[in-house]
């Protein structure tokens, strides 16, 4: 009963949108072998888009003094792991960012959130998983677990 009143509610409020892009970077890299192209991609993509994103979602929302806003974070944002330090903490970062935004922004009626998923079977995992195999010499299937 509660989702059917949540969803005409959802239908009837012409404000009400959703858009978003996500993208991202991963590389398996040990951190003393971590080019600074490497490093820099991995904030550029993950941490500053991220930013930009935000930027440009609230300032609209500052106009209706209201809005939602999720950032796509990971659960590699909330622990570290050996090789993956330029992804890890470009995902810290934008968990860091959110919460930042979210007390910034709550009296103006804008709520900041970020989702932390596992892993999501993507393109970008097979080559996460095809890198890693290479530089370890083992197979992809040993890699993925």
């Amino acid at each position: 009963m509660k989702i059917d009143k949540e969803s005409r509610a959802v239908r009837r409020d012409s404000k009400m949108r959703l858009k978003d892009r996500i993208a991202g970077v991963s590389y398996v890299t040990p951190f003393l072998s971590c080019s600074d192209e490497v490093w820099e991609k991995s904030i550029q993509v993950n941490l500053t888009g991220a930013f930009n994103g935000c930027r440009a979602a609230i300032r609209k929302m500052l106009l209706r003094q209201s809005g939602v806003r999720i950032n796509m974070s990971s659960q590699s944002g909330k622990r570290g792991n050996a090789r993956y330090a330029a992804y890890r903490a470009s995902k810290f970062g934008v968990i860091g960012l959110t919460q930042s935004l979210a007390l910034e922004f709550a009296r103006e009626g804008i709520r900041v959130n970020a989702i932390c998923p596992g892993v999501v079977f993507m393109p970008m995992w097979d080559s996460v998983i095809d890198d890693y195999a290479r530089k370890y010499e083992i197979r992809p299937a040993e890699a993925d677990h």
